[in-house]
């Protein structure tokens, strides 16, 4: 082939890449070296990059709300214990609340707003969660049970890992919207560790805060924290609760049961939640000394009780645990 033939076989391949850099004779595409390109090379996926950036903050979420709700679930099987070997402990629960409010009302701040702390966060990231928040719940739930009061263990986990995951949004320099997203992942790894339910976790951590924003990008951090949280239990001398609930009954009619089964709870749900917000908007009306609403939810659960019995108190385990295997009740 002529030399002139070669030339412009040789300017037309270099066409295909780009244009000719004057200075160092190297093609570019689009103004960029090859060098530049050969970086942009390297630059990974965003799916990827995204799962590895949320990497080490959910290992950070997933160990604190493992480890917390460990403690928490070996302390509470110690207080269900002595209260269940010294059942005239229920008498003092009134002053075991007022013992809990005296601390909260001193030392709370905004710990007092508990799990809409968390929540408010989720959806508006102005303000810190405070440290505190998680020996605050922990102490308080446990004297509660000790005394024979009922306190629920997602809201105490979830209040630990939302309290202690928040301490690290500084160190690792996160946007409001990565707090967000962090602390939804406390959610999950909170309820995930405390129940043995990651998968419950995570879609409670997405469904939870309704009027926050939600994105399929948030599911992914949520997951890896839950499933992590779950493990790091799993490591522990700890054991979930199971239940033997048998084989799932196939057909229509078991389907259909289910459905209202599961119209009939959120409806109980519902009263439930309202009811709550309308004894504690009473109380705050007409009871000024904060410390003095929980001595008085005290007093009626010591005097409810000893009239009906104590399968009712604590966490009520037993009473689930029948419901599987004991015949159904008028």
């Amino acid at each position: 082939m002529p030399i002139a033939g070669i030339a412009r076989s040789e300017q037309k391949h270099i066409k295909i890449f780009g244009s000719v850099d004057a200075s160092n004779r190297h093609p570019t595409a689009g103004g960029l070296s090859l060098e530049e390109m050969a970086d942009r090379r390297l630059q990974l996926p965003a799916p990827l990059a995204y799962a590895l950036r949320w990497l080490v903050p959910c290992l950070c979420v997933a160990l604190v709300s493992g480890l917390s709700s460990g403690l928490f679930l070996w302390a509470l099987e110690w207080t269900t214990f002595a209260h269940t070997s010294h059942p005239w402990l229920l008498w003092l629960l009134p002053i075991a609340g007022l013992v809990s409010g005296l601390v909260y009302h001193t030392f709370g701040g905004t710990s007092d707003a508990g799990n809409n702390l968390i929540l408010t966060q989720v959806r508006e990231a102005n303000a810190p969660v405070p440290l505190r928040m998680a020996p605050l719940v922990l102490g308080g739930t446990l004297l509660t049970h000790l005394f024979g009061g009922s306190a629920g263990r997602e809201g105490t986990a979830v209040q630990m890992a939302g309290s202690l995951a928040d301490q690290f949004s500084r160190p690792l320099r996160l946007t409001p919207h990565e707090r967000r997203v962090l602390l939804r992942s406390a959610i999950a790894g909170g309820f995930a560790a405390v129940f043995g339910t990651p998968l419950a976790g995570t879609l409670f951590a997405l469904e939870v805060v309704v009027a926050g924003s939600f994105s399929l990008s948030t599911l992914l951090p949520c997951l890896t924290t839950a499933l992590m949280a779950h493990q790091v239990v799993e490591f522990l001398p700890i054991h979930h609760s199971q239940y033997a609930a048998g084989v799932a009954p196939s057909g229509l009619w078991p389907l259909a049961a289910s459905a209202l089964l599961g119209v009939a709870a959120g409806l109980l749900a519902r009263l439930f939640a309202g009811s709550a917000r309308t004894i504690a908007h009473t109380l705050r009306q007409h009871v000024s000394w904060p410390p003095l609403r929980p001595f008085l939810g005290g007093v009626v659960v010591a005097v409810l009780g000893s009239l009906f019995g104590s399968r009712f108190l604590g966490l009520g385990l037993p009473e689930i645990a029948s419901s599987f295997t004991a015949a159904a009740g008028p």
